[in-house]
């Protein structure tokens, strides 16, 4: 199973975008109005949580090409939802869960929380050993993101395919629920529902 260093993947990402940025901004498809990295594919906006006076925004990212490849997540914050201010990229994936090769898989779209002022992100990790798994990953500062070590938080269960992002919420008891699609086969996707405490997978069942 693949595995490489998370920081220097993050590292190698920033640096290309810095490298090629001028020229991709010349180019006349680029676009000005709507928000977008500074280089590379993106899609599926995510991870939306209000943090400190900021809006924060990830999005599915593909740092080396205009062409889908393998997916990390881009990070941007604003304080009007106008004006965006681009952060270096969040995730990369660089886990046996979450890393498979330069053209599949990767860090999918992902769920923001607010637990009492820290930013934290539940992803979908998406390799050929690991199928689609439900991943944590925590930024203190509200801008660099450290992987749970127990990741995946979830994982297939028995009869399933994958499991694919949802929305975590507080109970009033100040547990978390975590509602997420889960893939019965390559047809059907049913909901269920996770309990979490503090963030590790206590109980799960169908709703």
């Amino acid at each position: 199973m693949n595995k490489r260093d998370h920081l220097q993947a993050l590292r190698e990402a920033d640096a290309y975008m810095e490298k090629v940025k001028d020229e991709v901004q010349k180019h006349p498809w680029r676009q000005d109005y709507h928000y977008s990295p500074t280089v590379g594919w993106i899609n599926d906006p995510c991870g939306l949580v209000q943090i400190d006076g900021y809006y924060h925004m990830l999005c599915q990212h593909y740092p080396f090409s205009g062409a889908w490849g393998m997916m990390y997540l881009s990070h941007a914050r604003s304080k009007d939802l106008v004006h965006w201010e681009r952060l270096p990229e969040a995730v990369a994936p660089s886990e046996p869960y979450d890393y498979w090769d330069e053209k599949h898989g990767g860090v999918y779209t992902c769920c923001g929380i607010d637990d009492e002022g820290v930013y934290k992100i539940i992803y979908t990790g998406h390799t050929e050993a690991f199928g689609q798994v439900e991943c944590l990953a925590t930024a203190e500062d509200g801008i660099h993101f450290q992987k749970y070590e127990g990741n995946p938080i979830l994982q297939r269960a028995d009869g399933l395919t994958g499991t694919g992002h949802g929305a975590p919420f507080r109970c009033k008891d100040g547990s978390w629920k975590y509602i997420f699609h889960a893939h019965w086969d390559s047809t059907k996707v049913q909901p269920r529902t996770s309990y979490i405490k503090d963030f590790a997978i206590s109980d799960r069942g169908t709703v």
